[in-house]
């Protein structure tokens, strides 16, 4: 009787679309459960720029702690930021993007209601302040890791013509030696 292979029991992350999207509710679950991120601002020359932060969320709002650099710099100059969070759940993967307004807090008010005076940072650099951004659009994604080799994934196009790959050498059969 032959044998035949059995099918794997489907699970949530065989069974699940390649990507799909997530609901502002998912997005805020996931970005409370995190606590590091990029925020990407754009200084003062129009150029973007990317930093790791750490972060935290209280009430839909994002807040992170910063030192008198460049980060403050640029959102006053430019105040519109995006905070990209990633994360995985077992094999699927997912990626959450707040875009918003950012500012820096002043009032000891919001410092103590919101926690970010105790947020704690990775920087060895003294972080005495705390942006604010107060999110005009909220989306992400959440899909499965991609089982497929990274070489056959597209890339740059070269042009050059390529030699062809080496081959090994096959053996010479033995010959008997020759007489004289």
């Amino acid at each position: 009787m032959p044998i035949t292979p059995s099918t794997p029991p489907s699970t949530p992350e065989t069974t699940a679309p390649l990507v799909t999207a997530l609901s502002a509710a998912e997005c805020w679950a996931l970005i409370e459960q995190g606590e590091m991120g990029r925020i990407a601002l754009v200084d003062p020359t129009g150029d973007p720029e990317v930093f790791p932060v750490n972060y935290l969320s209280r009430k839909r709002i994002v807040y992170i702690r910063t030192a008198n650099d460049s980060k403050l710099r640029h959102i006053r100059s430019h105040p519109a930021v995006a905070l990209e969070i990633d994360g995985a759940d077992g094999a699927l993967r997912w990626s959450v993007l707040v875009r918003g307004i950012a500012r820096q807090v002043t009032s000891d008010e919001e410092l103590r209601e919101s926690g970010a005076a105790s947020l704690r940072t990775a920087t060895p650099t003294p972080t005495r302040y705390v942006i604010r951004i107060e999110p005009t659009a909220v989306s992400g994604r959440r899909f499965r890791e991609s089982d497929r080799p990274t070489h056959d994934a597209p890339g740059p196009r070269d042009t050059r013509p390529r030699r062809p790959e080496p081959t090994r050498p096959h053996p010479i059969p033995h010959l008997p030696p020759f007489s004289r």
